[in-house]
């Protein structure tokens, strides 16, 4: 009796979680929900970051990105020097959008995903996400010198 009373119990607390019951899904959802609230109280709509995009299928420079009102206004490359044109601009992304391309990865949860907040301001530093039996599947995001 005992025995099943504890399987039951364990059933319930795994579809309390989500709808497959991933535990670590919804500990991630609430993380990022706790450090998006974070983010948002600080309300920033100005600022400027650095960041790198890491995969099998896109460059990997580091871009200086500045944001005014939550609009991405100009960037570039940090190495170089050189400004980004308009549809360069059109694949960055601001905090927010980070933000949600985070979200939409959780939601996705087809892999391994790590992602590390900034303590102070709450937005994501870093986003490593590995797609499971998908070869050279993997990306990684890192943010730095937020001003």
């Amino acid at each position: 009796m005992k025995k099943i009373s504890m399987i039951i119990i364990f059933m319930v607390f795994l579809s309390s979680c989500d709808g497959d019951g991933d535990i670590a899904n919804t500990f991630q959802k609430a993380k990022l929900e706790e450090n998006k609230s974070l983010w948002e109280s600080q309300d920033i709509s100005s600022y400027r970051f650095t960041y790198r995009v890491s995969c099998f299928c896109y460059w990997e420079d580091d871009v200086v990105v500045s944001v005014v009102n939550g609009d991405i206004t100009g960037a570039f490359y940090l190495n170089s020097g050189l400004y980004l044109n308009e549809q360069e601009l059109s694949n960055l992304y601001t905090i927010t959008d980070i933000f949600d391309l985070a979200g939409g990865f959780i939601d996705e949860n087809k892999g391994k995903l790590q992602i590390t907040y900034n303590k102070d301001y709450g937005y994501p530093e870093v986003i490593d996400y590995d797609v499971k039996k998908e070869a050279d599947n993997w990306v990684a995001y890192r943010l730095w010198d937020f001003q």
